[in-house]
């Protein structure tokens, strides 16, 4: 229903319509009082109805406004001259009222209607609606009034006092799709979201966040956060959240265990962040949660099998060369292990691959014919009885030429010990067999085998036989090792035999570089996915609350961190890949006329951009040295001396970097200041695989294969330089380089 303004009879300037006089005037006389005064009052009352600052409408009981203060009048576009009740604005609807929802409002519900049925309606009372003006304007009031009565006791006419609470109720709207916008967030998001007050008891969580802990939402409500954490991770949660309320940083980041509802343990990410009140005190966390445990598993697993084939790889180095050791037989052939070292090889892929028992018998070539080696895990009694039966079967009572086809191939095979080809082939108390090949060249010599139906299986089948079929062939090697050995103790071809041997040994660590570098080639693109997919999210940060805004920005920064990590295990195995080449003399050198100090000057800015808080002091002798080198090897060992320098110093303590010329060759000098070698260390420190004991690593990352100096001496010395060494135990160290102008 529109409603209209309904002018009253003429009057004087000085006169009120008779309405507002019945209104106001009549409704504030007294019994006793006369018409003179009543008028003077009416005066008066016409200034303050004018001057108040709340619009005023009087409206009747046929719903007509029969007058309106200047403020109202404002409010609705219609002007304040002495003849606005004869503006266009009044001929037509002044406007329409709508409950808060945007219903339009029937005549029986509009404040009015409840005034003129006798309520009045004030504080709590009052009504809010929204009004749309006949000019198109939407505005919010807050509605008070009162009845007016006549002489005869009845209802006349309606004083509405309306409070323009637009921008009050557009601000709590705007509150009100912030939290829509976060409840959003809260529910929709992958990751789990958890409110907690500062007694650890949760007051919000997301279905996500019931996911991963593995309870309701009404069981987590009822219970705390510390209560569901492992035993032994509470002390350091309980501790990041007291520096967190302390105001000792502004948020954190905390791997830790959750026990779940059936018991199990999961691994999660949490970044917290402390929520404040109005007057910036701690009110409560907020925890993004990450469920983590797959990735903390793949960890340890690969960390486990780095660990296995690193140490698999010092047995293979260790292995006695000698032509009286027990080394010179011929492994093919020998039916008892003469060997701990591949017995103690065997022994860490069970631990690795979670197998109860293990062996390798080796084939007979042109038979295929069995020959026991090494068995492990097994009672004395199974092993007695398989190393006098395995010397009676060949590899094809077991399996069809296909299967073995596949062997020679080079894949690992999942073996039907319970079906062999030929019936009563003897199975050793063994369901099933995971077995690798062992070649030499495109030989089958041998098979590593694991008993897969009593393994715990710490990983998939498809990597199990991937480390299995590596492992293969590494062992593979030591026995060609031995084989090659053993051909130089009866005087074959002794020098060719130590050359093939190292090569072999290089072969063997460009295989293991290859295997470890296509997973953590894997790990990267995952990283660097989650970042990318972090940024994106990021990218819409004008739609996500800053309470959820800032722990995504925590999770982008350690994604960030943990791509730096996959770097530096990826430089260990460049490492490695150099030490293969330098040895199998596949190292390459691209030699051009280039100036040392640029290179210099970069290898220096690229290490300051690393350790930001470090000072590296420069001083160049020479504007220019142009020498002929290869740019870029030349930086790697720039960069090597530099990082090693930085590893093991203090951190308030400067390096010093100098390059300097003399007639016929430029030096570079990296100097430190931190433990200092002996003479011993000295002698020592280029060769490959070596690493100073007992040395602390003051910065930066730790791990270290010992190469990193051997290879810098190969890449000088090819190039015609010289390196060295000045140190004193205590008073630092000084490594150089020289290179031929």
């Amino acid at each position: 229903m529109n409603l209209q303004y309904e002018q009253a009879e003429p009057r004087k300037a000085n006169e009120m319509p008779d309405t507002r006089s019945q209104a106001i005037s009549r409704s504030q006389a007294t019994t006793n009082g006369t018409r003179t005064r009543n008028a003077g009052r009416a005066d008066a009352f016409e200034t303050i109805f004018e001057a108040i600052a709340d619009p005023i409408l009087i409206v009747d009981t046929t719903n007509k406004v029969r007058d309106l203060n200047r403020a109202a009048r404002n409010l609705l576009g219609i002007p304040s001259s002495g003849e606005w009740h004869d503006a266009p604005q009044v001929q037509r609807p002044l406007f329409d009222l709508y409950d808060l929802q945007g219903r339009l409002l029937p005549v029986a519900e509009w404040p009015q209607s409840t005034i003129l049925s006798g309520a009045t309606l004030q504080g709590s009372d009052a009504v809010d609606v929204m009004m749309r003006t006949h000019d198109g304007r939407t505005l919010f009031l807050s509605v008070t009034g009162a009845p007016s009565y006549t002489d005869t006791g009845e209802i006349g006419t309606a004083v509405l006092v309306c409070r323009d609470v637009t921008e009050r109720w557009r601000m709590a709207d705007a509150l009100r799709q912030s939290e829509e916008r976060f409840r959003t967030a809260f529910t929709s998001i992958r990751m789990g979201i958890a409110l907690a007050d500062l007694q650890f008891r949760f007051l919000q969580v997301n279905a996500a966040y019931c996911a991963i802990i593995g309870y309701s939402e009404e069981e987590l409500l009822s219970t705390d956060f510390i209560s569901i954490t492992h035993p032994d991770d509470r002390e350091d949660n309980i501790a990041s959240i007291q520096n967190l309320v302390a105001g000792k940083v502004s948020d954190y980041v905390l791997q830790k265990r959750y026990i779940r509802k059936d018991g199990s343990s999961i691994w999660v990410q949490n970044t917290v962040s402390l929520i404040r009140d109005s007057e910036g005190r701690p009110a409560s966390l907020i925890a993004v949660t990450e469920d983590i445990t797959e990735r903390h598993e793949w960890t340890l697993r690969t960390q486990k099998a780095l660990e296995t084939l690193l140490a698999m790889a010092e047995i293979l180095v260790s292995v006695p060369s000698t032509p009286d050791s027990p080394g010179g037989a011929d492994l093919r052939t020998t039916h008892s292990d003469e060997h701990g070292e591949i017995r103690h090889l065997v022994q860490l892929t069970c631990d690795l691959l979670g197998s109860r028992i293990a062996n390798i018998a080796t084939l007979e070539p042109e038979t295929l014919r069995f020959f026991p080696l090494v068995r492990v895990g097994a009672t004395p009694e199974s092993e007695l009885a398989w190393r006098e039966q395995m010397p009676k079967t060949f590899l094809t009572d077991y399996l069809f030429p296909t299967d073995i086809a596949r062997l020679k191939a080079g894949e690992a095979l999942l073996v039907d010990m319970k079906h062999p080809v030929v019936p009563g082939t003897p199975n050793y108390d063994t369901q099933q067999v995971l077995s690798a090949p062992l070649r030499i060249g495109e030989q089958l010599v041998g098979l590593l085998s694991t008993n897969y139906d009593t393994s715990t299986h710490i990983y998939p089948f498809e990597e199990e036989k991937v480390l299995l079929r590596a492992i293969g062939k590494l062992i593979a090697l030591m026995i060609e090792r031995e084989r090659l050995v053993q051909e130089r103790a009866d005087g074959l071809a002794r020098e060719l035999t130590l050359r093939e041997v190292n090569r072999q040994t290089d072969e063997f660590i460009g295989i293991i570089s290859h295997e470890l570098k296509s997973p953590l080639t894997t790990i990267k693109g995952n990283v660097q996915l989650a970042r990318r997919q972090m940024k994106r999210v990021l990218a819409q940060q004008s739609t996500l609350p800053k309470e959820l805004a800032d722990p995504l920005e925590q999770v982008l920064h350690f994604l960030e961190r943990a791509e730096r990590h996959i770097l530096i295990q990826t430089r260990l195995i460049n490492d490695l890949l150099d030490v293969s080449r330098i040895h199998s003399n596949r190292l390459e050198l691209h030699i051009e006329r280039r100036d040392l100090v640029p290179i210099v000057r970069e290898a220096v800015e690229d290490q300051r951009q690393i350790a930001q808080t470090r000072t590296i002091q420069l001083s160049l002798e020479e504007p220019q040295a142009l020498i002929m080198i290869d740019a870029d090897r030349v930086g790697q060992v720039l960069n090597n001396y530099l990082s090693n320098a930085l590893k093991y110093s203090d951190q308030d303590k400067p390096i010093g970097i100098r390059l300097s010329c003399t007639e016929n060759q430029v030096k570079v000098a990296v100097t430190d200041q931190g433990p200092g070698l002996s003479p011993t260390q000295q002698e020592h420190i280029w060769e490959r695989f070596y690493r100073v004991p007992e040395i602390e690593v003051k910065s930066g990352s730790g791990v270290g294969l010992g190469l990193g100096l051997h290879i810098c001496r190969t890449i000088i010395e090819h190039q015609g330089g010289s390196v060295g060494v000045e140190s004193e135990p205590g008073k630092g160290s000084t490594f150089w380089f020289a290179l031929p102008l």
